[in-house]
């Protein structure tokens, strides 16, 4: 039995030998245009808003301390050339970025901070524009090449009494290419 099943098998390997010596390989692929990169560096961020004086945020709204957040995309494969058409926006290829923060206890408008009371955090656009602690689908046009995200962090004073203390946010940035 032995030698019928090594011959059968080494008669089947001499077969799948001889139809292997001819033959053509088939290669397929796509090419895809790639989106934006992260620039090393930006995945994870720390601003430092430094030391605020309570003397400086007496008052329920009033602001300190601004910070800038950045984030450069590099190698971005669209040209925007009319953003001010909102149709012909509507077709340019874009990201969106979802921001997800936990709300202050006093104020759902900002970001919370641990570590201490009567203040939060006002997230800005780089228009100015005050941003919700949570937002999805924030669309923003590509330039080719890079581009620079920017957004501005604000301690504002809120209704809860002040507790000094080192304190400190977080806020987690999710970027979607469309």
């Amino acid at each position: 039995m032995r030698v019928l099943l090594l011959a059968l098998t080494l008669t089947l390997l001499s077969l799948t030998l001889q139809a292997a010596t001819n033959g053509v390989v088939h290669v397929y692929g796509a090419l895809q245009e790639s989106p934006c990169w992260l620039d090393v560096g930006n995945n994870d961020q720390a601003a430092g808003l430094d030391t605020t004086p309570t003397a400086a945020l007496q008052q329920v709204g009033e602001q300190v301390m601004k910070q800038a957040l950045t984030l450069h995309l590099q190698d971005c494969p669209y040209s925007i050339r009319n953003v001010a058409d909102p149709l012909w926006l509507q077709h340019v290829p874009s990201i969106s970025i979802d921001f997800f923060a936990p709300q202050s206890l006093a104020d759902p408008q900002l970001i919370r901070v641990q570590g201490s009371d009567g203040v939060g955090l006002q997230l800005f656009d780089e228009n100015h524009q005050p941003l919700p602690p949570t937002f999805r689908n924030l669309r923003v046009p590509l330039s080719a090449g890079s581009n620079v995200l920017s957004w501005l962090t604000v301690e504002e004073r809120t209704a809860l009494p002040l507790q000094p203390g080192a304190w400190s946010a977080s806020g987690q940035l999710q970027v979607n290419y469309d």
